[in-house]
């Protein structure tokens, strides 16, 4: 039995027709006619009958007919996989970052990956952070590099790359620098421009505003931190940010003051899909991202 003579007889019982099933196959009626009579009799069953209303399966037929369409099924899947995969191309990483990690961290691991690992291709696409769970589970990207201020999806594995933490950043005159250990309901009597991430300080200090009676000062809230940065660099109020921002506060002559409040602290972490093999490239680009250690 050729696996051809398998479309052949699946084709003629589609259509119930030898003529049509000949033109979809493209080829002759007689040569269709041949092979069908060549997989009876190897069989030793009669697979199909003629009626008025057209060609119909026997009883074996219709069971060869279940057995050939998971064939031709599987076959055709395969071959798609096989085509849209490309072998001959370089493998590819997709990976996906929130604008926080895109602006301010991914150009250093990135540019040491592409420096080492120039046999992949990489597309990076940046997406705002709560559709990066989204984006892994429906397989829109390989890679999501991500803050776990929340439980991931189970069907998401997680690889920890640092820990995320947060701090005050201000003017160096602030009366905010005279604190020895801050906390988030310290900054209650200050305008306030604060960072929309997943921690939700937002939420945190009106939660605190209710329980002192002192609402918070909030002028400019933003999910963008280079944006929060910048406008509390112009003077418009105290910002909220990670800790990463510590190098372009002191070339901007800002202060750190790391907050000292319990759980503002989130792993920053590598994701992919555990229903899928690990991505291509993975590990290189994990060690690449080692490089970020010493600055966090």
């Amino acid at each position: 039995m050729e696996f051809y003579q398998l479309r052949y007889f699946e084709s003629v019982i589609r259509h119930g027709s030898l003529t049509t099933a000949a033109a979809d196959c493209h080829v002759s009626q007689p040569s269709l006619s041949t092979q069908l009579k060549n997989l009876e009799a190897e069989f030793g069953l009669k697979l199909v009958e003629r009626k008025p209303r057209g060609v119909v399966p026997t009883p074996a037929g219709e069971r060869l007919l279940l057995t050939s369409r998971r064939l031709l099924a599987e076959v055709d899947s395969c071959q798609h996989d096989l085509r849209r995969r490309n072998f001959h191309s370089l493998p590819e990483l997709r990976i996906g970052v929130a604008p926080l990690f895109a602006a301010v961290m991914l150009p250093r691991p990135l540019a040491r990956f592409l420096h080492d690992m120039d046999s992949y291709r990489i597309i990076v696409r940046e997406l705002p952070h709560q559709q990066l769970a989204e984006a892994l589970t429906s397989h829109a990207i390989d890679l999501g590099l991500i803050t776990q201020a929340r439980p991931l999806p189970v069907s998401i594995e997680a690889r920890t790359l640092f820990q995320l933490n947060y701090a005050i950043f201000c003017p160096r005159d602030h009366p905010l620098t005279r604190l020895r250990q801050p906390r988030l309901r310290d900054l209650l009597p200050y305008r306030l421009a604060l960072y929309q991430d997943p921690a939700g300080f937002v939420d945190r200090l009106s939660q605190l505003g209710i329980e002192t009676g002192k609402p918070p000062r909030i002028i400019f809230s933003s999910d963008q931190a280079l944006t929060v940065f910048e406008m509390a660099l112009a003077g418009l109020g105290v910002a909220v940010l990670p800790t990463l921002f510590k190098d372009r506060a002191r070339r901007r002559r800002m202060v750190m003051l790391p907050l000292h409040d319990r759980n503002l602290g989130f792993p920053f972490v590598a994701a992919w899909s555990r229903d899928r093999s690990q991505p291509p490239g993975l590990e290189a680009f994990l060690r690449a991202c080692q490089i970020l250690q010493p600055a966090i």
